[in-house]
């Protein structure tokens, strides 16, 4: 959603006859569902996880501290024990973000502290946006909020890498053949095209 959406249009100018239907399913079964020509996962380039399938990395994630301007122009956060007193959101879905950041910073005292608990990190987002609270997002996947100035990333030296994005292909999927086209624009625009916003 925050990724590749913003970036169909550049697909659809460049290939005008190619229709893309996406489709959203959450499942946790590590077996690629039927009825899609490419699967975009979280995971790592294995082929023991998808024998039939040839997997191609699309794109890297890395977490980083996620604030509002607007709570920062409040209460601004230059180091990393500035965070001490906000309220910590976070997310369900991304368990754990808040302890490998505080990690990474050097602040595993602060495991403790105020937090709000949201289910999916896209409602995290939104509540860090509005300015509730302070949170951990994933970059490149925020570059539009944060390009934009719905977002900010106040202490952007502070990484913590997680597993990427990969697009899983079936293997009779050629290289002339459309869907393997596709996956390597995919791969292209992860690497060296980043979307760009008027701001």
């Amino acid at each position: 959603m925050r990724w590749l959406i913003p970036r169909l249009s550049y697909y659809h100018a460049e290939h005008p006859h190619v229709e893309v239907v996406v489709t959203t399913v959450s499942c946790v079964v590590e077996e690629l569902r039927g009825g899609v020509d490419v699967s975009i996962r979280r995971g790592v380039v294995r082929e023991d996880v998808w024998p039939a399938h040839r997997v191609v990395p699309i794109l890297d994630d890395i977490d980083t501290l996620i604030m509002s301007p607007a709570l920062f122009a409040r209460r601004p956060i230059f180091k990393p024990a500035d965070i001490e007193g906000h309220t910590l959101l976070s997310s369900e879905t991304r368990a754990g973000d808040w302890a490998n950041w505080l990690e990474a910073a050097g602040l595993q005292h602060l495991a403790g502290a105020l937090s709000q608990k949201f289910d999916r990190f896209h409602v995290t987002r939104q509540a860090v946006e509005d300015g509730l609270g302070i949170g951990i997002g994933p970059l490149p996947m925020l570059d539009i909020d944060i390009a934009s100035g719905r977002l900010m990333t106040p202490l952007p030296d502070i990484q913590v890498p997680r597993t990427g994005y990969v697009a899983v292909v079936p293997r009779h999927a050629g290289a002339g053949n459309l869907v393997a086209g596709f996956v390597d624009w995919l791969a292209d625009k992860a690497h060296r095209h980043p979307v760009k916003r008027d701001v």
